[in-house]
């Protein structure tokens, strides 16, 4: 999404208020994304955070990829406060 709207990793920082470190960090899938950063790039982008997490594809267990279809509609329907309780569960249930 950063490289679609034509900006470096210290443009898209200075604009959800993160280093150029930590952009890089949430791109290679080095550090989970909190809701607050999730919530603050889906209103900067205009799209709803189920875009971040929409490559379904690299599931390769069919009954997997309609798990996650199911989640992603369903996020879709959550306001900021549920999509947040739904970030905390998944932090927890990782840990």
């Amino acid at each position: 999404m950063r490289v679609k709207h034509d900006l470096t990793q210290e443009e898209l920082g200075e604009k959800v208020s993160l280093s150029a470190r930590m952009i890089s960090s949430l791109e290679n899938g080095k550090t989970f994304i909190s809701s607050d950063i999730l919530e603050n790039l889906s209103n900067l982008f205009e799209v709803s955070p189920r875009y971040f997490f929409d490559d379904v594809s690299l599931l390769k267990d069919e009954e997997d990829k309609l798990i996650a279809e199911n989640i992603k509609q369903r996020v879709d329907e959550l306001n900021s406060s549920r999509l947040k309780d739904i970030y905390n569960i998944i932090v927890a249930l990782n840990d």
